[in-house]
């Protein structure tokens, strides 16, 4: 394995940098805060509130720059480093052979074709139409279903590209969404519905693994990657024929400009620079040739890579008039008619109400020449419905093809015959983990000591929960990654909390809360006058998870606790939560492309750190993690931390989902990946003739 090498040894005046938390995008299936994965603003993702954007331009502006100023913070820290770019690639390729131990090259792959070996490993001797007569109603029906479903066509069957005989390329896929999404500016994106539209409309220039998340070149955006010995340098050279929406031609002109403006402190974008924020700089030394320069050599290189893009030819002029992206009249124009570089472009789109996406010919067809794989779907179509009662509804019409089922409509309604008629669902285990979050900052006087903490997590009713609420379908969860990861410390024997209100009430007790003015309230100095227990915990519309704070409400009333639920649309929680606004939240986090993901809510003042959660010895950890290649030790520094923050008890901890999906019976190549369900290539058969 080639040694690590930190940018010190790249120049003799650079010096050592830390680095800000990571922002998933490349596949941080962030899921979150929802029952639903589409309303994730936290699956490693959160929501940006528009409102707040030129303060928050103005405060992180005086911290470098008071005057705009394209890529200033990269400069910076550059200019700290001793850091300048090579003039040419020759002089790149010297810098690479006599520093950094010449090239290595890097595999590519056909996006597609990784994925279709990776659910052939899974392939069932049942067709889809004998899985389309099974009821889900075992474990062995489940993996059935799952097995036929998930097959992936065979496109190495098809030459140069050509379309398959067995697909209806005219069909349309209506997939359900309970939020809005953030923004069609890939800078703000910030949800799952969010990241689905991501998969549509932003070109990758690396993939990774679904389970090993091992990175590869994309070969349907560029032609190779190769990596200086140490990890240092990455160079990548572009395809020719790639083209934003509206013909203008996509280059590695487009990353270097999308780098600098994401590196622009007066642009308010700080969850995804956090990413690019590891990179030492970013430069295009031709149309197709992009150089990254790593601060350090980093087994996580390949995330920092892969920030969102933006078109230079349409923001270069206007970044500056308005360094928000979102206030200025060419920018609102913008929000509602895009210019993309993915599979599809943007054809309608209609607030809280739908979100329709067109297949781009100019993607797959260029001089009239087929030099992609033409996408399965001439269109899809985001439905957003905020109530699943309301998506179940359209799912039985037909109306909605793919949907996340609750648990109460996986156990009721969708066992009925009616459900069959049209339907079948699967479900399989995730990475996503639900809690109720405790406000840990100074202006939150209830959740600084930790036995309030610990009072609060005895005093809730697990049981009930997992058996009524979730009706045994998902498992207690037991910090922030899942049993099935490699990451959770198995040797730690973390004990699941059990209920036991004694020990809740002592721990109050010992902490100081008690109803001295008998009024039913336990009540506790804070800042030279008593305040009563007294908070109100804030979730979504949800119904199912409102049951839940109801619980949590019902077990703290024993106490002499009043916890009250204030229920709101999923993009003013999430803005809520970003704001720090709030005492106690009900939300959740889905698993990343990689464990450092982590850091970005779990470290000290880190981007998604809502909670204000601290621990000197995380941050440490997550120092060392973010540098260590080997794959073993790596694994030991983050069990570490989870058991560290397990048993800081910064949450209440609930439990893992399942991830649970209704899906027409027309659809194939519907399938499960370790993080979460999998649809970005289904597809719909061609009528037969």
């Amino acid at each position: 394995m080639s040694p690590k090498r930190s940018i010190t040894e790249l120049l003799p005046n650079a010096c050592m940098f830390g680095s800000l938390a990571l922002w998933m995008v490349c596949f941080f299936w962030m899921i979150a805060s929802s029952p639903s994965s589409q309303e994730t603003a936290h699956s490693e993702k959160d929501a940006s509130g528009v409102t707040d954007v030129n303060a928050s331009a103005e405060a992180n502006a005086g911290e470098v720059s008071m005057q705009f100023e394209l890529g200033d913070m990269a400069r910076k820290y550059q200019e700290e480093a001793g850091f300048t770019y090579p003039e040419t690639l020759d002089a790149v390729h010297q810098l690479a052979v006599e520093k950094h131990g010449g090239w290595k090259t890097n595999k590519m792959v056909d996006p597609y074709g990784l994925m279709y070996e990776f659910f052939q490993e899974g392939a069932s001797g049942k067709s889809i139409e004998e899985a389309a007569k099974l009821r889900n109603d075992s474990p062995e029906n489940n993996r059935e279903i799952i097995a036929a479903y998930q097959a992936l066509l065979d496109r190495s069957k098809i030459q140069d590209n050509q379309d398959s005989p067995e697909v209806d390329y005219s069909a349309e896929l209506n997939f359900h969404t309970s939020a809005d999404k953030t923004s069609f500016n890939q800078f703000f994106f910030n949800s799952s519905t969010d990241q689905d539209i991501w998969n549509y409309l932003q070109p990758n220039l690396l993939i990774n693994h679904p389970k090993t998340m091992e990175y590869f070149g994309n070969s349907d955006v560029i032609v190779s990657w190769e990596s200086s010995a140490d990890n240092m340098i990455d160079k990548i050279v572009m395809r020719d024929d790639l083209v934003w929406s509206d013909g203008t031609p996509l280059t590695a002109y487009d990353w270097e400009f999308s780098y600098q403006a994401i590196m622009t402190s007066m642009v308010p974008i700080f969850a995804i620079r956090s990413s690019a924020d590891l990179l030492m700089g970013v430069k295009a030394y031709d149309e197709r040739t992009i150089v990254f320069f790593h601060k350090e050599s980093m087994p996580i290189n390949g995330i920092a890579m892969s920030y969102p893009i933006i078109a230079k030819h349409i923001y270069a002029d206007s970044i500056s008039e308005d360094p928000t992206l979102t206030t200025s009249p060419k920018h609102q124009q913008l929000e509602h008619h895009p210019v993309t570089a993915g599979l599809y472009e943007v054809e309608d789109y209609s607030s809280r109400s739908f979100i329709t996406l067109r297949r781009r010919e100019n993607y797959h067809t260029v001089n009239g020449k087929q030099v992609r794989s033409k996408p399965f779907f001439n269109r899809v179509h985001f439905k957003i419905l905020e109530e699943p009662a309301t998506a179940f509804m359209q799912l039985l019409k037909g109306d909605v093809e793919l949907m996340q089922l609750t648990v109460d409509q996986s156990t009721t309604q969708a066992a009925t015959p009616r459900f069959y008629e049209l339907n079948t669902k699967a479900e399989a285990p995730s990475w996503t983990y639900f809690a109720f979050w405790f406000n840990l900052s100074e202006e939150c006087p209830f959740f600084h000591d930790i036995r309030v903490r610990k009072a609060l997590s005895y005093a809730f009713d697990y049981q009930e929960l997992l058996e009524v609420h979730q009706k045994g379908v998902s498992l207690q969860c037991r910090g922030i990654y899942a049993e099935t990861s490699p990451y959770f410390p198995h040797d730690a024997n973390l004990p699941y909390i059990r209920q036991d209100v004694e020990k809740a009430r002592a721990l109050l007790k010992e902490a100081g809360w008690e109803d001295t003015d008998n009024d039913g309230l336990l009540d506790h100095e804070w800042k030279g006058s008593r305040i009563p227990f007294k908070f109100t915990i804030i979730t979504t519309t949800n119904k199912e998870r409102f049951e839940m704070c109801q619980l949590l409400a019902k077990c703290l009333y024993r106490l002499g606790i009043s916890c009250s639920v204030q229920q709101m649309e999923f993009n003013v929680q999430s803005q809520r939560m970003q704001a720090h606004k709030f005492e106690m939240a009900f939300s959740g986090w889905g698993g990343g492309s990689d464990p450092y993901s982590g850091e970005n809510i779990w470290g000290t003042d880190a981007g998604r750190n809502h909670i204000f959660y601290s621990n000197p010895e995380v941050d440490r950890l997550y120092k060392e993690g973010i540098c260590e290649l080997d794959i073993a030790k790596r694994q030991k520094i983050y069990q570490k931390i989870h058991q560290l923050i397990y048993e800081d008890y910064p949450c209440i901890w609930l439990y893992n989902r399942n991830s649970i999906i209704g899906f027409n019976k027309k659809l194939h190549g519907i399938g499960f990946t370790p993080r979460d369900y999998y649809f970005q290539d289904s597809w719909k058969a061609a009528a037969q003739v």
